[in-house]
């Protein structure tokens, strides 16, 4: 038996039924019977609903669709033009398919109208996180979210934003260029593939007229953020050749590089250079979900190693990141200097530390006239792999001719034997050749410790000297077993690293009071 064409006070379905759906195809409808119909209702609002349906068998099936939409907008409450739409598929179809327009957040909107949009705009307003939930759980076409006119965007809002998406679905967030970076940051650190970070195209340039800087930045380097090289902009895979053209044009140029970043200042005298994108080029950048920077960007970001957090300052354009290895920062005010050795910065303020999320920039300055450097190998832990004896690391020569370089895992020397065998194995493996005088020294001083004086990491670097020892007449061409790279891996982390950072610690310290004292001129003669 067919249900009452109108429930009562429509907290029901109104047209939810088999005999609606006999209405709107019209079969068996006549004018009237659906004139009878409407002669017994009292609602305004039903009443021209039903009149709606007496014109449905006026129309041809190529016209439904438009039928059916004029229904839906006509009804008067949206539970039941859900109910409407739930009918059948068709009607489904119909009533929730995508519309071109964007929709600006600002009052409450049902289910059935967000599925419609394919694009939202948060503006700046304040939201309650159960209104933004409802938006993106029923925002099925959701492929483009825009933030607009918005002064401020705390990390934890740009998380749940991120978060709130549809992992399984492709989607863009427009933001404000100062909001880039912690976008990025996030989309980084939780792999968030599904996710596309552009800026708005009408951001405003910075004054740099209006930045306090070191007497130096202001009148011997040139503020840079767009270097506007077509190769270095291509956002398609690089081939080697490519790669190694930006490595050497660009490298030496942001050797004694200032970057301005939260009331302080970052001097790099050395970096190591990655390029991302594509691991056949190098296999040793990391696997970032940052993708290609189209404005040059600096930052400081929180890394685990060990299990202990560590901060780095990084510098990225096109699919290129430097990693700052050694250099100074300190306060813009003087109040505060420190110089820091290694990729790990150490002694940051607070100010930094806490706010790390947002902490980015594009305001970095590079010399008017090209320093002095020296290439080396990049500092990395896993040595073993096909890129890490590229020279990509770029040295103020200046400051390494005064001995202000970070360890070196490749060429690390140590009044601690095991420290330098554990240095000469990981350099062995990465170019493949074996220095005989140097293992030969080693060697007789580690066969001198008896095995019950050594840890377990300490008979490894043994093992592998003497391993070493008997091939160091033939061809060095065995490429390393997954056996071996986890124990490459064991010594370096459990051995070298923990050397490698106290020599870096007590050189930063001797540096602080050698530098402190003569105010350090950053680009002049010492």
């Amino acid at each position: 038996m067919p249900m009452s064409l109108l429930q009562s006070n429509f907290k029901t379905t109104l047209l939810g039924s088999d005999y609606a759906n006999w209405l709107l195809t019209c079969l068996t409808l006549t004018y009237y019977a659906l004139r009878d119909r409407l002669r017994r209702m009292l609602d305004r609002k039903n009443r021209i609903v039903i009149e709606v349906l007496i014109q449905i068998h006026e129309y041809n099936n190529s016209f439904k669709s438009e039928v059916i939409l004029s229904v839906l907008n006509l009804l008067p409450s949206e539970l039941d033009k859900f109910s409407f739409a739930f009918v059948n598929k068709r009607h489904w179809k119909f009533c929730s398919s995508p519309t071109a327009d964007i929709l600006k957040l600002k009052s409450t909107i049902t289910a059935l109208q967000l599925r419609k949009y394919c694009a939202i705009i948060i503006q700046g307003h304040y939201y309650a996180k159960k209104y933004l939930k409802h938006v993106f759980l029923h925002a099925a076409s959701l492929h483009t979210i825009t933030l607009d006119n918005r002064q401020k965007c705390t990390f934890n809002f740009a998380l749940f934003l991120l978060q709130s998406t549809n992992m399984n679905k492709k989607v863009i967030f427009i933001v404000p260029e100062r909001f880039e970076r912690k976008f990025k940051c996030i989309v980084e650190e939780d792999e968030m593939d599904h996710v596309t970070i552009k800026i708005h195209g009408d951001e405003h340039l910075i004054d740099i007229a209006k930045i306090t800087t070191p007497e130096a930045v202001r009148t011997q380097v040139e503020h840079k953020n767009d270097f506007g090289d077509d190769l270095l902009m291509k956002k398609t895979d690089l081939d080697a050749v490519e790669a190694s053209r930006i490595v050497d044009e660009y490298g030496p140029k942001l050797v004694e590089s200032v970057v301005i970043l939260e009331s302080h200042w970052f001097f790099m005298t050395s970096f190591s250079c990655f390029i991302h994108n594509n691991l056949k080029i190098d296999d040793c950048a990391d696997l970032s979900k940052v993708g290609h920077q189209e404005k040059a960007v600096a930052l400081i970001r929180r890394k685990t190693r060990l299990g202990k957090d560590c901060f780095e300052l990084t510098y990225r354009f096109g699919y290129v990141e430097l990693l700052a290895t050694s250099g100074f920062f300190g306060s813009m005010d003087g109040m505060f200097f420190s110089p820091f050795l290694g990729s790990s910065v150490q002694d940051l303020p607070a100010t930094i530390t806490t706010s790390l999320q947002t902490v980015s920039t594009n305001v970095v300055f590079i010399a008017i006239e090209q320093k002095e450097f020296i290439c080396k190998n990049r500092i990395i832990n896993q040595y073993y792999k096909l890129n890490a004896k590229n020279n990509w690391g770029f040295h103020s020569k200046k400051y390494e001719d005064n001995g202000f370089s970070p360890a070196n895992p490749l060429s690390f020397e140590s009044r601690h034997v095991m420290h330098s065998a554990a240095s000469l194995v990981i350099k062995s493996f990465a170019y493949q050749e074996i220095q005989q005088e140097e293992l030969n020294g080693l060697l007789l001083k580690v066969l001198a410790q008896d095995d019950l004086s050594l840890n377990s990491v300490n008979k490894l670097i043994k093992k592998y000297l003497v391993f070493l020892n008997q091939h160091q007449n033939f061809s060095f061409s065995l490429s390393p077993t997954e056996e071996i790279k986890k124990e490459l891996i064991e010594i370096y982390n459990n051995s070298l690293a923990s050397a490698l950072t106290s020599s870096n610690i007590k050189h930063s310290k001797l540096a602080k009071q050698r530098y402190i004292a003569t105010k350090i001129d950053l680009f002049g003669k010492e």
